[in-house]
C-alpha cells in the first residue's frame, strides 16, 4: 500500500501508531484505516486476554455490526463476552466500549460499523479483491 502523507507526518499502510487517546480521532483522516495506541500503563488483564486469544479459549468469529448504536454494541458484547471470565470481561467491556464512544464523538454520530473478531497471530495475509 502507498503511505499516505498528511500534514507532513506519513502513515504507512494508512495505519497510524498514537500515544494517546486523542489519536483515535484521526481516524477521520482521510485514508488512514486505524489507529494503533497501547495503553498508558500495561494491565494484566491484557496477558489473560492474550493467553486467552491465542489458546483459543476466547474466539469471537469475524463480525461486522454494519451500523451499531451504543446500546447495540454493549448488548453484543455481553454476549460475545460471557462465558469469559470477568477479570478480562469486564476491562475489555470497558475496552472497547470506550473506542466506541470516542469513535462516535469525534465524528459526531450515534452509529457506527464496528468489526470484531479474535485471531491466534497467524502469518495469514488478506486478500483483497
Amino acid at each position: 500500500m502507498v503511505p499516505i502523507i498528511r500534514n507532513g507526518e506519513t502513515f504507512p499502510s494508512g495505519v497510524l501508531h498514537g500515544s494517546t487517546a486523542r489519536d483515535i480521532a484521526r481516524l477521520t483522516d482521510a485514508g488512514l484505516t486505524a489507529v494503533i495506541v497501547p495503553p498508558e500503563a500495561h494491565a494484566d488483564w491484557l496477558d489473560e486476554l492474550a493467553e486467552l486469544v491465542v489458546t483459543r479459549r476466547l474466539v469471537i468469529a469475524r463480525t461486522t455490526l454494519p451500523a451499531a448504536s451504543l446500546d447495540d454494541f454493549a448488548h453484543w458484547s455481553h454476549t460475545a463476552l460471557a462465558d469469559t471470565a470477568k477479570t478480562v470481561s469486564g476491562p475489555l467491556l470497558d475496552d472497547m466500549t470506550g473506542i466506541v464512544e470516542q469513535v462516535m464523538a469525534t465524528a459526531d454520530v450515534g452509529r457506527v460499523m464496528v468489526r470484531v473478531f479474535t485471531e491466534a497471530p497467524t502469518r495469514r495475509q488478506t486478500r483483497t479483491a
